[in-house]
């Protein structure tokens, strides 16, 4: 009896024992839970984060010449890009967004220039103009019915062709936005509720409608040989959704949504289906949307409740629209730019970057403010924007208060 009590007993602690092992072991486990206990102590994890960022640089310093040699192989990689062979551009169709003004139709008119086959999507079809030869569509990426019936005419611009000269879609651009701008309190849930449904939305609608006739197209690359240019989409995100930027709340959280929804295409269908995804950067650039900046700031602060302005003050609301002036106007690079990176991320064979970035102060300031802590970052942003920002009434009475009870 007290061997088989002891067997049993035995059995018991192996159970345990090997409970508590997985238990270590497993994602994320005992051990590693209390570990993270620790990380989160007050006092110790400023100390940690501090060694961490110490290492972090001195690591950095060492990778330096990984660093260079990784920039001379990206320009020799520019050096010896490819484009489409002009015999082949016909038979590819690119579709573009957000052509009425702006980058999308310097792009689009670009694009059939060089003998693609674009499908120029307009919000206001009458308005857009001569587009010369590209092909004017009607379409509001908010509305499915608008974005379906584009579809359904790609589809049967590949249904036409002979079967040996077949077509296919090498590139869909989400190009479409809009912007509001003010303060928070400036702004309804409608403001914020519009840039979304356009610049997210509209972006996330756009690719599902197309995504069946990329993938067919991938397919078909894929038969054709590893040197003919596999499908593309580009998402035109803006540097103010990787950093935020004051006064453009509800631009900046759509410009967020759509760079992230951006990553997770790319890490989806990059590997399951051979369909490349590019963030596009750009940092402002002037077009109608930022040369039309000032006048709606102004008008959202015409539209405020009394009670509003008298928070916010006469002086406050003039330095606010000095600010959007300075934003979109004398911190605006030449358009040229970006319409120029976008026709080479479409017509060139290889893949476009995961990330492309546009703008001299986006490539040599902005991408490195990304990397510092918040604190740090948002504080160069607020000052280097918002400089000549004259405070508030009710915020210069609140310190007042303040100032004399201490």
């Amino acid at each position: 009896m007290t061997t088989g009590r002891c067997v049993v007993n035995e059995n018991v602690v192996c159970v345990m024992l090997l409970r508590f092992a997985y238990r270590c072991v497993s994602p994320p486990g005992y051990v590693l839970n209390t570990i993270n206990a620790v990380l989160h102590k007050p006092i110790v994890a400023p100390l940690l984060l501090a060694i961490y960022w110490c290492l972090t640089c001195l690591l950095a310093v060492a990778l330096t010449p990984l660093v260079f040699l990784d920039g001379l192989l990206k320009a020799w990689s520019d050096a010896i890009a490819t484009e489409l062979a002009v015999e082949d551009r016909s038979a590819m169709a690119v579709i573009v967004t957000g052509c009425d003004t702006g980058f999308g139709r310097a792009l689009a008119i670009d694009l059939a220039e060089r003998g693609l086959t674009v499908f120029a999507c307009c919000l206001n079809h009458g308005a857009a103009g001569n587009m010369g030869k590209a092909r004017s569509c009607k379409m509001d990426v908010t509305s499915d019915a608008d974005v379906e019936t584009v579809a359904a005419d790609v589809r049967a611009w590949i249904a036409e062709a002979h079967a040996s000269d077949p077509r296919r879609v090498l590139a869909v651009v989400n190009n479409a936005g809009v912007g509001t701008g003010g303060f928070v309190d400036w702004l309804s849930l409608q403001d914020y509720e519009r840039d979304l449904a356009v610049n997210f939305m509209g972006v996330v609608r756009v690719c599902k409608a197309f995504l069946p006739l990329l993938r067919q197209s991938a397919d078909a690359a894929t038969a054709l040989g590893p040197a003919v240019a596999r499908p593309r989409i580009l998402i035109v995100s803006s540097m103010s959704g990787k950093l935020p930027v004051p006064l453009l709340s509800s631009y900046s959280a759509s410009k967020h949504a759509a760079a992230a929804f951006a990553a997770c295409l790319r890490m989806e269908v990059e590997n399951l289906w051979n369909v490349h995804v590019c963030t596009v950067l750009p940092s402002f650039h002037r077009t109608p949307l930022t040369q039309g900046g000032v006048s709606t700031v102004s008008r959202k602060w015409g539209g405020l409740a009394p009670a509003v302005k008298a928070m916010y003050g006469d002086a406050c609301a003039q330095s606010c629209f000095e600010i959007a002036r300075g934003m979109m106007d004398d911190w605006a690079w030449d358009p040229e730019r970006v319409s120029e990176a976008l026709a080479r991320a479409v017509t060139q064979v290889r893949a476009p970057p995961a990330e492309l970035t546009i703008g001299g102060d986006a490539l040599f300031g902005l991408n490195a403010l990304r990397h510092l802590p918040p604190a740090v970052y948002e504080a160069i942003i607020y000052h280097w924007y918002a400089w000549n920002l004259v405070m508030p009434s009710d915020a210069e009475n609140a310190k007042g208060k303040l100032k004399k009870k201490i």
